[in-house]
Order: C-alpha cells, then sequence, then structure tokens
C-alpha cells in the first residue's frame, strides 16, 4: 500500500497533490461542527430537559500571487436549551497572508491578515447542503513586514506595520456530488450528533479600496458545505422522537 502511494505521489504534479491532502483535511475541518466530545459530555450532565444545537458552514480555500493564501469560513449557528427561546448566530471568518509590492512606497509588503466578525442575519443564507451566500462588509485587522524597494528588497531594514482593511465579500457556495456524513450516539442522556458534508463550488470576489484585496474567488483549491446537529434530554422513553426533531430542527433551520 505504501508503495502505491509513493507511486501516486510521485506521478502527481505538486498543485493536484495539493488538493487530494487538502480534501480530507477539509472534510474534517467541516465535520468537526464546532462542538467538542467535552462539550457534549457536559450537556449530559447538566440538569437541561432539553437542548439543540444546530451549525451550517461554508468554508473555501484559495492560492494569492507569491506564494499566499485565503480562506473563508461563514458560520451560522442555532442553539437552544428549554424553556429559554433559540439563540442565532451568523458570522464570517477570513484569514490569510499575502506578498505585494506597494508601488506607491516602492516597498516589497509580507503580510498576514484575519477577521472573525458577526454579521446581519440578511447578509449570510444557508440552503441546507445545497448552497451558502454571503454579501457582506469584513474588518480584517493585517500585519505588515515592509521591505525597502520593490526591485531588491532590503530585509535588514524591514519595517513592521499593523492596520485594519475593510473587504466585500460577496460570494455563493455551491454544492456537488454526495452527501457523506455519520451519527453519533452518547450516554448518560438521550442525545445524539448528525455531521454531514459536501463538497462545492464558489463563485464571487472580494472588492476593496486597497487594491490588493480584490480578489476573484471563483477557483477555490478547495470547498465544502458542512452541517452538525446535536440533540439531547434526560433519560426518558422515546427515542423515536428525538429522530424526529432532529428531522424537524434541519429542516426548519436552514440557517435564516
Amino acid at each position: 500500500m505504501a508503495d502505491t502511494m509513493n507511486q501516486l505521489s510521485a506521478l502527481t504534479p505538486d498543485k493536484d497533490r495539493r488538493r487530494l491532502t487538502a480534501k480530507p483535511a477539509l472534510v474534517a475541518l467541516l465535520c468537526m461542527g464546532g462542538l467538542s466530545t467535552g462539550a457534549i459530555t457536559a450537556v449530559a450532565d447538566a440538569p437541561v430537559s432539553f437542548q439543540s444545537v444546530h451549525t451550517s458552514r461554508a468554508i473555501g480555500s484559495w492560492t494569492l500571487d507569491n506564494g499566499g493564501q485565503l480562506t473563508i469560513d461563514l458560520i451560522g449557528n442555532r442553539t437552544q436549551t428549554t424553556p429559554d427561546p433559540p439563540t442565532r448566530t451568523r458570522a464570517v471568518l477570513v484569514s490569510g497572508s499575502q506578498s505585494f509590492c506597494d508601488q506607491v512606497a516602492d516597498q516589497w509588503v509580507s503580510r498576514t491578515f484575519d477577521a472573525f466578525q458577526a454579521v446581519d442575519p440578511q447578509a449570510l443564507h444557508f440552503e441546507r447542503l445545497d448552497a451558502a451566500r454571503v454579501d457582506a462588509w469584513i474588518v480584517v485587522s493585517t500585519s505588515d513586514l515592509r521591505f525597502p524597494s520593490c526591485a531588491t528588497p532590503d530585509s535588514s531594514q524591514a519595517i513592521s506595520t499593523s492596520g485594519s482593511i475593510s473587504i466585500h465579500v460577496t460570494a455563493t457556495w455551491s454544492g456537488t456530488g454526495a452527501i457523506v456524513g455519520g451519527r453519533q450516539d452518547c450516554l448518560p442522556a438521550v442525545c445524539f450528533t448528525v455531521n454531514r458534508f459536501r463538497f462545492a463550488t464558489v463563485a464571487g470576489s472580494v472588492s476593496s479600496a486597497a487594491p490588493e484585496l480584490n480578489l476573484s474567488l471563483d477557483s477555490p483549491m478547495i470547498a465544502g458545505l458542512s452541517t452538525f446537529t446535536m440533540l439531547q434530554h434526560s433519560p426518558v422513553p422515546g427515542g423515536e422522537a428525538l429522530d424526529k426533531r432532529v428531522a424537524s430542527t434541519e429542516s426548519t433551520d436552514s440557517g435564516d
């Protein structure tokens, strides 16, 4: 088996090899859903009659010029603990790095940037594992290393700066291919978790007053959609009722 994998690796171009290794990592990331086993245990031990968590995510990763990279993660979360009403959260995570020439200052710039920002529910919409759409302004924090001269950067004279830049993210994820997933039951409470995942294509763009952050999102290196559902209540008869509750939660909570 190892020989076969080595032969496959030798015959696979670098770009395709990155795609092959990225896919399992993306599936694992999206299927985690943001709730650890420890969190489930804590829920099970708590004196709660019923609790539900449903998380929808859409994630994409892109390669940028000069070895840079960009990741965008859309997150929609709905949590309810009876007798309280449900709470909903919509957020966008952006992170990445890039290198470019600041032609105005004649400086070579090596930058990292990131943001985790709650957004208006109308700006982020999920349709189960069929699609996700975002149209939102995000403020990313930047950390730059600037080197004099784009033609011959001098690392001995590097200047460190930080700041923030507003970017407009408009994009649509469209599910493609089969849906995969699984279910895990947990005790002592009557509870279970359900993870589902589907690869996706993306069409859209990032726009900004900063020219280096005007980017096309049409050709991601990897992209996907996922849902995570957890239901729990005290040990009472009626496991079938829980199954129906999962179906109800997923059908009514598409992200709106």
